[in-house]
């Protein structure tokens, strides 16, 4: 579906880098992605960095058991690549650092809405001052 711009895979926790590669390849038009994070690694994420500049919205979100795999090293691809986006969740994706912040308050300068947390009661223990301080 070339024409495809959003695509809300939340719950669909059985999606690995797979199907956010062939997203990437084939439906470069995406503007909206939600895909649950729980087996998803930084390739995933760089591929739908790559593959759809257009994106203005990303969440990547782990439910169920566990957390997920995303590093900063996603978080750069997409202030790198999708310099457009207005909003980015991140949640359950425990080991990302404040640097992922930074990089998307450098990167994605029309940014709107923002939203990091832990998976185990929403508890972030990576989140910053400084990395907050980067985005007001």
């Amino acid at each position: 579906c070339p024409g495809l711009q959003s695509a809300n895979f939340e719950f669909c926790d059985r999606l690995t880098d797979a199907a956010a590669m062939t997203l990437a390849a084939r439906c470069s038009g995406l503007q909206t992605v939600n895909l649950d994070a729980r087996q998803l690694t930084d390739a995933g994420v760089v591929a739908l960095a790559e593959g759809c500049p257009r994106l203005r919205s990303v969440t990547f979100k782990s439910t169920g058991r566990g957390t997920s795999e995303l590093t900063v090293a996603a978080a750069i691809a997409l202030a790198k690549r999708c310099q457009g986006l207005l909003l980015v969740s991140f949640c359950g994706c425990d080991k990302l650092t404040g640097d992922a912040v930074m990089a998307l308050a450098e990167g994605c300068p029309r940014l709107q809405s923002v939203r990091f947390s832990g998976f185990s009661l929403g508890y972030t223990n990576w989140l910053t001052n400084a990395a907050v301080i980067a985005l007001a």
